[in-house]
């Protein structure tokens, strides 16, 4: 009992003393931020290094992306985003590239990148740990010939589309360029203008 009375007694010196010293009570924060989670309740005991609470800054947002490694080599800083949030199914937001990481991490076993995609301030309510879809533009070309992937016909190791000429359907094989998931880049064999049929 004479323990306890004799630790209270230190508490209470080591209490009275903080009191008489409030600047070292103080906790200032190294940014001006928004407290987004407190990590402790009133009257908790806490030691050196222990988290209190988590500060962030809501005036710059970044989304951090997950690249999978097959991707990783075309993603460079610099490079714009469309960004589609989640919650937000109608909205694009356009975003830049900041940061790729140079090493990877493993997830769910595979092997991703992780890049910072700034963006500007939006109107729209968002919320951190939102979701977001990103569409990078790894690599742009201008007045380059277009035609839907589903024009395109393999046969053998030509590449061939059909082309409507005067009530006739002749194909003609064509050389393609840049890709995504819709369009394909015809490098040779077409004009523009040429109509082109789609299966």
């Amino acid at each position: 009992m004479e323990l306890l009375e004799k630790q209270v007694a230190l508490a209470e010196v080591a209490l009275e003393e903080a009191k008489a010293r409030p600047a070292e009570a103080q906790i200032i924060a190294p940014f001006a931020g928004t407290v987004t989670a407190i990590e402790v309740r009133e009257g908790e005991n806490v030691g050196a290094l222990v988290p209190l609470i988590t500060l962030s800054d809501l005036t710059t947002l970044e989304i951090v992306a997950q690249i999978d490694e097959i991707d990783v080599a075309e993603v460079a800083v610099g490079q714009k985003a469309q960004i589609r949030l989640d919650a937000f199914p109608g909205e694009e937001l356009a975003g830049t590239i900041t940061r790729v990481a140079p090493a990877a991490t493993t997830e769910r076993g595979s092997t991703i990148y992780q890049a910072v995609v700034r963006f500007e301030r939006t109107d729209l309510p968002l919320r951190l740990g939102m979701g977001a879809n990103l569409r990078i533009t790894t690599l742009e070309k201008a007045d380059v010939l277009l035609v839907p992937n589903r024009a395109i016909q393999p046969i053998g190791r030509k590449r061939v589309v059909r082309v409507l000429e005067g009530g006739n359907v002749r194909e003609v094989e064509v050389v393609t360029g840049l890709s995504n998931e819709s369009e394909t880049e015809i490098v040779e064999g077409l004009r523009e203008g040429e109509v082109v049929l789609v299966e």
